[in-house]
């Protein structure tokens, strides 16, 4: 049984991982509703910001905001508690860089199971209907037919893409925090910046590295969970390199995707540094 103190830190890093996530959704949405557009579509960024915009107005950015933010905060609470976790059963001191990179794989894959794939399916429905029809239909209408057609299964289209894409990318950035908190602490120059700075910048780069990795996979998840393709995952993989090769590592949608997570790590990174180290 883990100790009264260690269930209390994880608990924290819980409750300042889905207040990370919440402010985070407010300034990234816009820049997550074209990313979605974009690869659905596979227009031009501001194009697609245009056609949204004179649809729907600037709210148009916003649609499945409510989904949205409940994801972000779920999944950071789920992910910074996961890895909170396990972090003390791999011998970190001796191997750091090989223990966040598994900490933060396997806090990835349980962050995806449990909450994000249902949450994002929902998420990237409403942004592709918006798309399509400029309709913005409420999360609960999308989760109400997607039960009555598809059942709960309906909820989880698109898990595998999900999951191969969280674990991925939390591994990256935590390996990434880990390391660049290191070497700023280590330098005689760059030890003087304030720890919310590094924090900052750590968590941004380790953000902005895992999505250049994790590109295609996040492609082949957005036309799976949309329905833009009817096949499964196998079938979305094998029509994507079809129409555009190689060029799908380096596709627009990076456009505004590198920018999102550099905003939305380093705000979560640091507000969790920040909670945690107010919260005595």
């Amino acid at each position: 049984m883990a100790p009264p103190q260690k269930k209390k830190k994880d608990g924290k890093a819980f409750v300042a991982g889905a207040f990370a996530g919440a402010i985070d959704t407010c300034f990234t949405m816009p820049l997550d509703t074209l990313k979605t557009q974009m690869q659905i579509n596979k227009t031009p960024m501001m194009q697609t910001l245009r056609t949204t915009v004179r649809a729907n107005g600037f709210m148009g950015l916003y649609a499945g905001f409510p989904a949205f933010c409940l994801q972000a905060s779920g999944k950071s609470a789920v992910r910074f508690f996961t890895y909170s976790l396990l972090s003390p059963l791999f011998p970190f001191e001796s191997y750091p860089t090989a223990s966040a990179l598994t900490c933060g794989l396997l806090a990835g894959a349980t962050e995806a199971t449990i909450w994000t794939s249902p949450s994002e399916r929902i998420k990237v429905m409403q942004q592709a209907a918006s798309a399509k029809s400029g309709a913005q239909a409420s999360s609960l209408s999308v989760l109400r037919n997607l039960l009555q057609t598809q059942g709960v299964k309906g909820l989880y289209v698109g898990v595998v893409p999900t999951a191969a894409r969280q674990s991925s990318s939390v591994a990256v950035r935590f390996m990434l925090y880990e390391r660049i908190k290191k070497t700023f602490a280590e330098s005689k120059t760059l030890s003087v910046l304030p720890s919310s700075a590094v924090s900052f910048l750590a968590g941004g780069t380790g953000g902005a590295v895992s999505v250049i990795l994790n590109n295609p996979i996040d492609i082949i998840k957005s036309k799976v969970q949309s329905g833009a393709s009817s096949g499964g995952t196998m079938q979305v993989i094998r029509e994507t390199f079809r129409e555009r090769g190689v060029g799908v590592f380096m596709d627009r949608s990076l456009q505004v995707r590198v920018p999102r997570l550099f905003i939305s790590q380093a705000i979560q990174f640091s507000v969790v540094d920040f909670v945690l180290s107010q919260w005595v």
